[in-house]
């Protein structure tokens, strides 16, 4: 006797999926150099400029010197501290293994791995819209060589993890890598448990909030403004006009504060505002801003894919989570320091989506879909 049951339409294994992707961005990792020459030669472009992270240049050279014995005294006079300290970080971790493209996409798959448990009830279309976010161009160009950014975007799941499930052996590993990586990180990830975990009322975070957005640049002020104001200054405000000002005012309490809202923004459209598609000469292809400028725009538009989905879902689940807690005092702190690159908050940006996609009720079972939903409105209409 046959079943009258409508047979479901077959969807493929999320783990297939993220196995695809994970493919496809490490061949285009480990053939970089072959891709673009191939690329310039389609087009007829004559060179490339910025095929690699100028900072990860930077800390292969000083990994060098730390293990040709390179004095550390000399080197803290000549390099900021959290330059010396992050490659002396990598030193050490090149005598386990080579810190290299190979390396960083195991150390990233580390992070997919963990996105991929975060987002096992949430459908196949919430972990597409990730892993489109997280391996964009811009994720492949950091992770040719030494990049702070690649060990932030493999920490921060594991560290919301621990907070969330109370494992803190996970987010005092997280909390010691962000430590050595990028030292700033930590005071938005300290104010963001702070928020969610001894906070009880609105009215507290929200003092907690506005006391970030007022202080962090007085508080950033001790590390930045003595040995970079010039270079920052010489660097963004020919492009950035607000800069001049922010340098200016960081050391006053409360003024610097009033500049963060746009540069938080300027920060996540610096990829739009300081373009340049071609640098010293129409036939020089800028890689760097080519790749931040594409995985700016797969940003937004992931971004609104899921806000427009999330608007038409009925399972709403309308209570801020930790992974917005974390963007939002990540932004203000970012946008606190003098220098505006999109490359600063795209580690975080992976955790505003995941944020945005966890505010809908995650699946009980019934094999429904963040974009389902928006396929049933379709037929509707």
């Amino acid at each position: 006797m046959q079943s009258n049951q409508k047979k479901e339409p077959y969807k493929p294994n999320i783990l297939i999926l993220y196995i695809f992707f994970g493919l496809a961005a490490s061949f285009f990792s480990i053939f970089w150099t072959e891709f673009w020459s191939y690329f310039l030669g389609l087009f007829q472009l004559r060179d490339f400029s910025r095929l690699f992270l100028p900072d990860s240049a930077l800390y292969s050279d000083l990994i060098g010197r730390f293990a040709q014995g390179g004095d550390l005294e000399v080197l803290f006079h000549s390099y900021s501290k959290s330059t010396i300290v992050f490659a002396f970080f990598c030193y050490q971790l090149s005598k386990i293994f080579e810190v290299s493209t190979f390396s960083n996409l195991i150390l990233l798959f580390g992070g997919m791995f963990r996105y991929y448990f975060d987002l096992r009830h949430y459908g196949r279309g919430s972990h597409f819209l990730v892993l489109v976010l997280l391996l964009s161009p811009l994720t492949i160009y950091l992770a040719q060589g030494p990049s702070k950014e690649i060990f932030i975007i493999s920490s921060l799941p594991w560290l919301i993890y621990g907070l969330d499930q109370r494992k803190f052996s996970w987010v005092i590993l997280s909390l010691l890598v962000i430590a050595c990586v990028r030292t700033t990180f930590l005071l938005p990830l300290i104010l963001s448990t702070f928020s969610m975990f001894w906070l009880k009322s609105y009215k507290s975070r929200a003092i907690l909030l506005f006391g970030t957005v007022f202080l962090s640049p007085l508080l950033l002020s001790f590390d930045f403004i003595s040995g970079t104001r010039e270079s920052a200054l010489a660097f963004n405000a020919s492009r950035i006009g607000l800069t001049y000002y922010y340098l200016h005012s960081m050391g006053v309490p409360f003024l610097g504060g009033l500049f963060i809202p746009l540069r938080a923004l300027q920060n996540i459209l610096e990829p739009f505002i300081a373009f340049q598609f071609f640098s010293d000469g129409p036939s020089i292809l800028n890689v760097y801003y080519l790749a931040s400028f594409i995985s700016a725009g797969l940003f937004f538009a992931c971004i609104v894919y899921a806000a427009f989905a999330l608007r038409l879902s009925k399972r709403l689940r309308p209570k801020i989570n930790l992974e917005i807690v974390v963007f939002t005092f990540s932004a203000i702190v970012v946008a606190a320091i003098p220098f505006i690159h999109f490359r600063y908050i795209y580690p975080v940006l992976p955790t505003l989506l995941i944020g945005i996609i966890k505010l809908r009720a995650p699946d009980r079972g019934d094999n429904s879909d963040l974009l389902d939903d928006i396929e049933k409105q379709n037929r509707i209409i």
